[in-house]
């Protein structure tokens, strides 16, 4: 807070808040700072209770500042190393049709033997993101769609068998085998080479699973109850005939 006539005037700051989006202005409720250095390196974080001006929201962020020390142990100007931010900017709403995963005749239908196996790893999915857990979210989008090829009947040792017979039953067509493919190979990097995608990197991640799952289950039924509900057409007169 800053003092203005022996008044209390909010200290305001741009912050990403979890409904408005990133650069909001946003008062700050509330403020720690803590400083840590060794022989190396100085370190100041500040820890923050933002509310945004726009919509209210309350939300938490941390700053982490660091500076290197040089040889006459004088401090550079720190620099910003990290910001984040809780509830996650990475956080995504689940889609509605998500619960529809929870259908009792839909899973019967695919062999789903424990009721919701499928929607439980999607749920993990968005647990990944809202908890700012990059990595573990592209590992569990990769997972997901692994048992969506196993609830589709496809047996196959490794990935790139699985997607070709994925094209060759005509499950998928080329293009979504192509953007698969990149599915794949990101849930592969997160694995084994600790890759950690971008939140925008994440955002395509899961579009391509909703997409995948969206269609393959979800629509499949949908198109399903909406040809058993539209009218049959009526046959068609012969030319000629009597009214």
């Amino acid at each position: 807070m800053n003092t203005d006539n022996g008044q209390l005037t909010p200290k305001i700051i741009k912050g990403h808040c979890p409904k408005c989006g990133p650069d909001r202005l946003s008062d700050v409720k509330g403020e720690h700072k803590r400083e840590e250095s060794d022989e190396y390196d100085g370190w100041i974080t500040y820890y923050r209770i933002l509310v945004c001006r726009g919509c209210e929201s309350a939300f938490f962020q941390s700053e982490e500042l660091i500076s290197e020390l040089n040889i006459e142990a004088k401090r550079n100007p720190y620099q910003l190393f990290a910001t984040k931010y809780y509830p996650s900017p990475i956080e995504r709403d689940k889609p509605k049709w998500l619960s529809n995963f929870e259908g009792e005749r839909l899973l019967a239908e695919f062999g789903i033997e424990k009721r919701g196996d499928l929607w439980q790893l999607l749920e993990d999915v968005y647990g990944c993101l809202n908890a700012n857990l990059a990595i573990p979210a592209a590992i569990a989008i990769r997972t997901t769609f692994d048992k969506a090829i196993e609830i589709l009947g496809i047996e196959a040792d490794s990935f790139r068998e699985k997607l070709d017979a994925l094209l060759e039953n005509e499950k998928i067509s080329q293009d979504e085998y192509d953007e698969l493919e990149v599915l794949v190979d990101a849930g592969s990097a997160a694995v084994h080479r600790g890759w950690k995608p971008k939140p925008t990197e994440l955002e395509t991640l899961v579009s391509l699973i909703e997409a995948f799952l969206h269609r393959t289950f979800v629509l499949r039924e949908a198109a399903r109850q909406l040809k058993a509900s539209v009218p049959v057409r009526p046959p068609r007169r012969p030319k000629g005939g009597n009214a």
